[in-house]
C-alpha cells in the first residue's frame, strides 16, 4: 500500500508539473543571415513585438509566456505565420535569400504550423493579384474564388484532422470565417468606390471647412482647377515624414492651374496645435481643418479609413 501511495504521488507530481507549463519555445536556424538583423515576433492582438537576436551562425531562441494559443506574425525581411500554444517547442529553419520556399518547421507544434503553410499556399494561388484588380472583380467572380478557397480549406482541414488539436481546428474555422467576411466587405467597398469615384464623375464635396487663417471654404471654391488633396494630422508621424516631398511637388507645379489643398483631421480642440505646426513646418498651399475629424462626411465619401 505504501509503495502504491508513493507511485501515485509521483504520477500526480508529474502531471501537476506538466499542467503548470505556461510557455512555448521558439528556436531556429537561418541560412545566409543578415548581420545585425533581428527576428521580429509580432502579436496583432496586443500590438506587441519581441525582437530576437540572431547569432553569426544564424541561430536564435526564446521562451514566450502565453495566456492562450496565439497566432504571431514573424518577420525577417519577409513575413510568415507562427502558431504557438503552451508546451510547444518549435524549431524554424529558412534561407534568408529565399524565405518562403525554404521555410520549414520541426518539433512540437510543427504539424500546426505546416498546416498554416499549406493554407497560405491555397490563398496565394487564388488571390495572387494586385489589390485593385482582385477586389474590383464582379461579385459573382469574386464569390466563386472565395467558395473555392473555403472548399479547399475544408478539404485540407479534413485530411489533417487526426493530427490537429480541437482548439486549433476551431481557431482555424473562425479565422476562415473572419477572412471570408473581410474579403467580401473589401470587394463590396471597392466596387462601390469604383462606381462613385470613377474618373470623370463629380467629386464629393465639403463646405464650411475652416482655414488656418479663419476663412470658411468649400471645395466648390476651386471650380475649374485641378485640386491635389492631402489628408493628414499633426499626430500622424508618416504624414510629417511626407512634408518635404509635398513641398517639392508644390514647387514643381508652381504657377500651374493646380491647387494644393491639405485637409487636417485633427480634433477641433487641437486647432491651435494644428496652426502652430503649419507655421513651424512652413506648410504651403491651402490648409483646412475637417469638421468632424476622420468621421467627416467628405473623408468618408472618399473611403478614407486611416492616414497616411
Amino acid at each position: 500500500m505504501k509503495k502504491f501511495a508513493t507511485t501515485f504521488l509521483t504520477i500526480f507530481a508529474f502531471l501537476s508539473t506538466q499542467a503548470q507549463v505556461d510557455y512555448a519555445i521558439i528556436s531556429g536556424k537561418i541560412e545566409n543571415p543578415k548581420v545585425g538583423d533581428k527576428v521580429r515576433i509580432y502579436d496583432a492582438v496586443s500590438s506587441k513585438s519581441i525582437y530576437l537576436e540572431v547569432s553569426a551562425e544564424g541561430t536564435f531562441r526564446d521562451t514566450l509566456h502565453l495566456e492562450k494559443p496565439t497566432m504571431y506574425s514573424i518577420s525577417y525581411d519577409k513575413f510568415f505565420s507562427l502558431y504557438l500554444e503552451k508546451g510547444m517547442d518549435v524549431y524554424v529553419t529558412f534561407d534568408a535569400k529565399n524565405l518562403k520556399p525554404t521555410l520549414n518547421y520541426e518539433g512540437k507544434g510543427s504539424v500546426e504550423n505546416k498546416f498554416l503553410l499549406q493554407k497560405e499556399k491555397i490563398s496565394s494561388v487564388l488571390f495572387n493579384q494586385e489589390y485593385k484588380v482582385l477586389f474590383a472583380l464582379d461579385k459573382a467572380t469574386f464569390s466563386g474564388k472565395l467558395d473555392k478557397y473555403n472548399q479547399e480549406f475544408t478539404a485540407l482541414l479534413e485530411s489533417n484532422k487526426g493530427n490537429l488539436g480541437a482548439e486549433f481546428i476551431e481557431l482555424q474555422k473562425k479565422a476562415v470565417e473572419e477572412f471570408t467576411k473581410g474579403m467580401n466587405m473589401e470587394n463590396s467597398k471597392l466596387l462601390l468606390m469604383n462606381e462613385k469615384l470613377t474618373i470623370g464623375k463629380p467629386s464629393p464635396l465639403f463646405k464650411n471647412y475652416e482655414s488656418n487663417k479663419g476663412k470658411k471654404m468649400a471645395l466648390s471654391d476651386f471650380q475649374g482647377k485641378y485640386v491635389f488633396i492631402d489628408v493628414w494630422a499633426t499626430w500622424c508621424g508618416p504624414c510629417k515624414y511626407e512634408i518635404p516631398y509635398l513641398k517639392e511637388l508644390e514647387q514643381k507645379y508652381h504657377g500651374k492651374n493646380i491647387t494644393f489643398l491639405s485637409i487636417s483631421v485633427d480634433r477641433q480642440k487641437d486647432k491651435e496645435k494644428w496652426k502652430k505646426m503649419i507655421l513651424k513646418e512652413g506648410l504651403g498651399g491651402i490648409q483646412l481643418l475637417a469638421d468632424k475629424e476622420i468621421e467627416s462626411q467628405f473623408i468618408k465619401d472618399y473611403f478614407i479609413e486611416g492616414i497616411p
